[in-house]
């Protein structure tokens, strides 16, 4: 009798150690196949369409009969079925912006613990395909901000274009007795800048984002000294310079916009005749190698600059500042007509050329602009 019993014992737990080495098994195999779907979803670069069509190889394997998807991709309607259908299925609705997606998949008929791993690869094939939903939703969001930002950019840049316009009818109006040679070499330099950053507007326009803001391909050796007191004159204003001879590594696009962006403050200063007094502008700089120097990021062109400059800009009669913090804040603005991103532009700008921004605003003295660009010591 016991013997018997020994038996009976010997064969339930051989019977329970084969159903559990069994279940994890296919365990396994779903877990192998569910890998399988996320590195398919990555190689199709998380595209809804592309891994639906290619999804059903994997899925076939992992115990389904039937795929169908209806799809509704942004206002087309895309419909595919493979394998076949069976009454045995689950389903799945999502409707998401632009995006509606209803996806059936067929199982046959078979066992409980069949039937449960075939659901839990279902909900894990569905949990990917929302993702997806949402990652193209993003995107797409996404590139519409990028394009309201590079408006506003634009919207930034014709303001400065009509500013300076503006500055040189007024001078033409306004001409002091004596000063007409002086004012028509100002008018020989300013003029042809005004058309230079006209053209580069209706470039901005037709470009991308990227081609916006200048590509490091197109860098040259911009003549500091010279650029600096350019942009001075078109602004109409005054400045001491001083520093050694130095070349700028950047796009002459880019360095220009930066410089309208930190001089068109005080330009509108010096027309708003809010302090009582004329900018009195100094404009200092000077060179160091790169080496000898981390606070520059290490992001210059491609022909790898062996220095930086550090470049220093103020008005040694400037009020202390209330509000530094805000000053390189995307869309504030201190002026009520005032859109709050010429230096975020300015900042944005000198970034991407490896160089940086920042301000030094002490509680008892004018703001400093302090600007370091990759340069030709």
């Amino acid at each position: 009798m016991i013997a018997v019993l020994y038996s009976y014992l010997i064969v339930i737990g051989g019977t329970i150690l084969f159903a559990v080495a069994w279940l994890l098994h296919q365990a396994r195999r779903q877990s192998q196949r569910a890998r399988e779907l996320i590195r398919l979803n990555e190689t199709q670069a998380f595209d809804l369409p592309d891994f639906l069509r290619a999804s059903w190889p994997a899925l076939s394997a992992g115990g389904f009969s039937g795929l169908s998807w209806h799809l509704v991709w942004f206002g087309t309607d895309i419909r595919e079925t493979r394998g076949y259908r069976t009454t045995v299925f689950v389903s799945r609705d999502f409707d998401i912006g632009d995006i509606r997606l209803h996806v059936e998949l067929f199982m046959p008929k078979r066992g409980w613990e069949r039937s449960y791993f075939s659901r839990t690869l279902a909900e894990q094939f569905f949990l990917l395909l929302q993702m997806d939903m949402w990652i193209k939703l993003g995107s797409v969001r996404t590139t519409f901000e990028q394009t309201a930002r590079m408006s506003v950019f634009l919207q930034h840049d014709i303001k400065n274009l009509l500013q300076l316009t503006s500055l040189a009818a007024d001078q033409l109006t306004t001409i002091v007795p004596g000063q007409e040679p002086r004012l028509l070499e100002i008018l020989k330099r300013s003029l042809p800048a005004l058309q230079q950053r006209a053209d580069q507007i209706l470039k901005r326009l037709v470009q991308s984002s990227e081609a916006q803001l200048g590509t490091r391909n197109k860098a040259a050796a911009v003549d500091l000294y010279t650029f600096v007191s350019n942009a001075l004159d078109l602004h109409g204003l005054s400045a001491q310079l001083q520093g050694p001879e130095c070349h700028v590594l950047i796009a002459p696009d880019s360095f220009q916009s930066i410089l309208d962006n930190l001089l068109g403050n005080y330009a509108q200063q010096s027309q708003a005749g809010t302090s009582g007094q004329m900018p009195e502008l100094r404009v200092n700089w000077q060179l160091s190698q790169r080496n000898n120097d981390t606070s520059i990021v290490d992001n210059s062109p491609a022909d790898n600059p062996p220095g930086i400059v550090t470049i220093q800009l103020y008005d040694p009669q400037g009020k202390p500042c209330l509000n530094p913090e805000r000053l390189l804040e995307p869309f504030w603005s201190e002026h009520g007509s005032g859109r709050g991103i010429g230096l975020f532009q300015a900042r944005q700008l000198t970034n991407q050329w490896g160089g940086t921004i920042h301000i030094d605003a002490p509680a008892d003295g004018p703001l400093v602009f302090i600007i370091q660009l990759p340069a030709n010591c």
